[in-house]
């Protein structure tokens, strides 16, 4: 499953990826019709959506169901000095993302 950010995201409006998001959801992932994703407004609720759509430069869906995170009692703070490879930020944010449990 992928997980998207959309900051303000509101569902029921037009569900879609920015372009740049579209593009990495299309061509790098190869999303197709029917795939699930995630996407995420930030603020503690997952959306669990289908892509319907998958054209040329939009990637559009339809939100399946939603899931609200309660604020947790305590804060995690991780401290990682950046490298020159962005991949690797990217698969470090990854990763603290799929074992957030």
């Amino acid at each position: 499953m992928h997980l998207f950010y959309l900051p303000g995201f509101t569902p029921g409006e037009i569900n879609e990826l920015p372009e740049d998001e579209s593009k990495h959801a299309l061509k790098v992932l190869r999303l197709s019709s029917g795939d699930k994703i995630e996407v995420t407004d930030g603020k503690g609720s997952i959306y669990l959506c289908e892509v319907k759509d998958s054209g040329n430069k939009a990637c559009r869906f339809n939100v399946l169901s939603q899931t609200t995170s309660k604020p947790k009692g305590y804060y995690i703070h991780v401290a990682i000095a950046p490298t020159k490879n962005a991949d690797r930020i990217e698969w470090f944010v990854e990763k603290m993302y799929r074992n957030r449990h």
